[in-house]
């Protein structure tokens, strides 16, 4: 995200002098100077399989990107049309999705 040849949205990233992995389930972000407004407006997270993202490239990951959440995908035309699909084995039994399908 901090390369603008590859990021529209490089400047979020401005105030973020590093990142750093603590282990499998934690980072830390280091900023250049305190920035309260950063994790409410700018940071997203995006848990993807670095594999599968590997694998098939950005282009087939657009086609049929795999995630985490209570959704699976199913198909998309490009501007008209997302189909997704309930995932049962989503692990928040709690907060899993009511209906079997949305699109």
């Amino acid at each position: 995200m901090r390369d603008p040849k590859i990021s529209p949205y490089s400047y979020t990233q401005a105030n973020v002098e590093k990142f750093e992995i603590i282990d499998d389930n934690h980072f830390k972000l280091h900023f250049k100077a305190p920035d309260g407004n950063y994790t409410p407006n700018t940071l997203q997270l995006w848990a993807i399989p670095k594999k599968y993202f590997k694998e098939v490239g950005e282009e087939g990951f657009a086609k049929a990107p795999v995630g985490t959440g209570p959704w699976k995908f199913v198909s998309r035309s490009i501007k008209e049309d997302l189909k997704l699909e309930a995932f049962g084995g989503y692990w928040n039994k709690d907060a899993r999705p009511r209906s079997r399908t949305w699109s």
